[in-house]
């Protein structure tokens, strides 16, 4: 074998194991998701269906009495569990100020037995079991003190300086491939009785139950609903036409029956077979390209007595060479790319080597050796002695083509794909939410005295760069809890949720650019704006053919005891909660406060200079003590929110540049084999007065053949795969033809390019030279 050949085949192999196996790693990684827990297939969790005049909506999260529900009335289940959210920091203050940080949980007693974890310190069941006690990761604890003088040592989150936490015990930290990455669990008993036992309505709780073994959850439904009828009233519910009805779900299975993630699991599957295909038709072309020149040698070595074992033996050994080189080159890559690997898979790279990836890098390491070996021996086998010197020439063209035939509709369908990805991320990205946020900025002070923040806000206001001061409970970025809606003097409790934005400043509206529809803003009271939707909805139950502006109506939460019920005054355009993939029909309501806790501040700045936000977060430097705030780009934010949808389209990226990479060598080798192979008749042509463009547009033609065909199966299965996509978007771009163009006349043309290039060099030889060798 020659060098050149030889190191052709290392690199072409090298990098398409390389990008292929880290692919194949991140695929096993997430399908092995939360397999790691003992008895996992007894693992379940509680699940809510709301059906509500017809309205069907599922929800993962119940309310506080729930599931230790599970585990008093049905039968069949061993034991439950539930933790739910707390501070929206995860900096955490120890005894000598010092701040870490840390994934928080509130959670009960019986937490580690249903997900057990290692316990290193302490005993959970009485750590949760007692107020304001706390156990902690080993990453966690061992950033503070050594293990065994940890229990006892009091920290805080920043948020709540004067809720001290006791460690009490510490757990070891769980897997980077699991659906559950807490540091820090704090007792539930220091969450009110009126959450923690309550069964309707609150509905902040994960749920979890192990059931024992043997027990199908399919089971359980009749049981499910007797634990429902002795603790929430049903009857009453179901002639309002409002029924909830708990299920469970298999814990194993949430991550990877999630539409993002099976869609990540899908592209990533296809982008890394592809590539390996690639690298493997790179190999095999310059495998066919190799027979001819080795018949003579494989027939001198049968001449000496070797036989089928003996040439076997022969490819086994230059195979393991070769393997080992691109391995070796392989790992050089990998390691050299570790950031770039780290960022676009969203994990360390040593975490997805797990075993099951092991298994299937093995796996596909051996089948690589077996074609490698089994399909050239066999072939060489076949040959003739007699043949091998009589100057074997047997034409493998049409084996040639055939795979670089392969390896064009590899590259028209990556490069199909990227397009189509690329455009709908844009399309997401610059997707209008119904609300206009440039130059917004805004600041999270929850924890934050108030006295604190106001003095804050009077300075902040006298920052001439800042152009409008407003407060909220919240921003639409981030999504919105709900209440239910129900009228005075109407017998129906409830009519149908909204998406609950609860407090905010008076220019709120004005800071978003969101005009009134009808009415004017409400004031601090017992007023309320709703949006569009709102009132198209309510229409379904009663005559608002005269409009929405001074109906009264009442807001659970709100109106619980002897309040008044709310009065409209304004109705605004609806918008989205979450991001621009959200749905934007969810009736929503306002409120209007000056006084009422809202941690958000937000600024809209007249100059964006690296100098104004230095000015700001000095105020806060100064004006907030304990704590540290930092101003963060309303845009800046909501583009973090599509960083998944960004990483597939930047690892498509990457796969389809070393794909055409490999395919071009490829490219290139088969041209000077078929220029060698006709060099005779070039140089015949030559002497007949052809043309050098002639000569080049001989193999364009031959190219463009082959083009054609990649191009039509290539694009059917782009539009297949972008199709499956784009499902999962409520807002998607359309599959429009000029996608596929687009992406077919620039691989045409880089085709093109590089035949061209390789041609010229053919066609300009001397072809009395050519027939001289021939």
């Amino acid at each position: 074998m020659k060098k050149k050949e030889f190191w052709l085949k290392v690199f072409s192999l090298g990098v398409g194991i390389a990008i292929s196996f880290v692919l194949i790693a991140k695929v096993c990684f997430e399908s092995s998701y939360d397999k790691f827990y003992q008895d996992i297939e007894r693992i379940y969790k509680i699940k809510a269906q709301y059906t509500q005049r017809g309205d069907d909506r599922d929800y993962g999260q119940v309310s506080g009495a729930v599931a230790p529900g599970f585990k008093q009335y049905v039968p069949g289940v061993e034991c439950a569990t539930r933790t739910t959210f707390y501070f929206e920091t995860g900096k955490y203050v120890l005894p000598d100020k010092s701040v870490i940080t840390g994934d928080f949980a509130l959670a009960d007693s019986c937490f580690f037995d249903v997900f057990k974890r290692p316990v290193l310190v302490g005993d959970p069941h009485k750590v949760l079991g007692e107020n304001k006690q706390v156990m902690v990761s080993r990453s966690f604890a061992e950033r503070i003190a050594p293990l065994d003088s940890i229990v006892g040592m009091l920290i805080y989150n920043e948020e709540q300086p004067d809720l001290k936490m006791a460690i009490g015990g510490v757990f070891e930290d769980f897997p980077d491939n699991g659906s559950l990455h807490y540091d820090v669990l704090l007792s539930l008993s220091a969450y009110p009785k009126e959450s923690t036992e309550n069964w309707l309505g609150n509905d902040r709780y994960q749920g979890y139950v192990k059931l024992q073994s043997g027990v199908e959850a399919a089971t359980l439904k009749d049981a499910i609903r007797l634990m429902q009828e002795k603790n929430q009233p049903l009857e009453e519910m179901e002639k309002e036409d409002l029924s909830i009805r708990y299920y469970l779900t298999p814990f194993s299975k949430l991550h990877t029956s999630d539409t993002f993630v099976k869609n990540l699991m899908l592209i990533l599957t296809i982008v890394s077979v592809i590539l390996l295909f690639v690298s493997l038709m790179n190999y095999s072309l310059i495998s066919i390209s190799e027979m001819v020149k080795r018949t003579k040698e494989i027939g001198v070595q049968k001449c000496y007595g070797a036989g089928s074992p003996e040439i076997y033996l022969m490819l086994i050994k230059e195979t393991l060479v070769t393997l080992t080189c691109s391995l070796l080159l392989a790992a050089l890559l990998v390691w050299a790319a570790q950031p770039l690997i780290e960022e676009l898979m969203d994990v360390k790279l040593l975490s997805l080597f797990i075993p099951e990836t092991v298994l299937v890098l093995l796996g596909v390491l051996i089948l690589l050796l077996v074609l490698f070996v089994v399909i050239p021996g066999y072939l060489y086998n076949r040959i003739p002695v007699s043949v091998a010197f009589r100057n074997y020439h047997v034409n493998k063209r049409r084996w040639k083509l055939a795979l670089l035939a392969f390896q064009f509709v590899i590259n028209v369908f990556l490069l199909s794909l990227l397009w189509v990805i690329s455009v709908q991320y844009q399309q997401v990205l610059n997707a209008d939410p119904g609300y206009k946020y440039d130059q917004l900025y805004f600041v999270h002070t929850r924890g934050v005295d108030d006295a604190e923040r106001e003095r804050c806000m009077a300075q902040l206001k006298t920052v001439p760069e800042i152009a409008a001061i407003e407060r909220a409970y919240g921003i639409p970025m981030n999504g919105t809890s709900g209440n239910n809606i129900f009228l005075p003097n109407d017998a129906r409790s409830s009519l149908f949720n909204v998406a609950d934005q609860y407090d905010a400043t008076a220019g709120f509206l004005d800071l978003f650019e969101i005009p009134l529809v009808e009415g004017r803003l409400a004031k601090p009271g017992y007023e309320v704006m709703v949006s569009s939707s709102f009132v198209e909805k309510m229409k379904t139950f009663v005559d608002w053919s005269d409009g929405a502006i001074g109906k009264e109506i009442y807001i659970t939460e709100h109106c619980d005891g002897n309040r008044p019920p709310y009065t409209i005054t304004g109705v605004y355009p609806d918008y989205q909660f979450g991001g621009t993939v959200s749905d934007r029909t969810r009736p929503s309501i306002l409120f209007v406060s000056e006084k009422e806790y809202m941690p958000y501040i937000l600024l809209k700045l007249k100059d964006e200079s690296p100098e104004t936000l230095q000015k700001i977060n000095a105020v806060l430097a100064d004006y907030i003590e304990g704590r540290t705030l930092e101003v963060k780009s309303y845009k800046e934010e909501l583009i973090h929110l599509y960083d998944d949808y960004k990483k597939i389209r930047n690892t498509i990226v990457v796969g389809v540049i070393f794909s055409i990479i490999i395919a071009f060598m490829g490219l290139i080798g088969y041209i000077r084999e078929e220029a060698l192979r006709r060099s005779k008749e070039i140089a015949i042509r030559k002497v007949n007065g052809a043309t050098v463009a002639e000569i080049i547009g001989m193999f364009v033609k031959d190219i463009s053949r082959l083009l054609v065909i990649a191009i039509i199966i290539g694009d059917a299965a782009a539009y297949y795969v972008s199709d499956l996509f784009l499902e999962q978007f409520p807002i998607k771009t359309d599959l429009s033809l000029w996608y596929f163009l687009g992406a077919d006349l620039a691989l045409v043309l880089l085709v093109i390019a590089v035949v061209i290039v390789n041609c010229l060099k053919i066609a300009h030889a001397n072809p009395v030279l050519s027939l001289k060798n021939e």
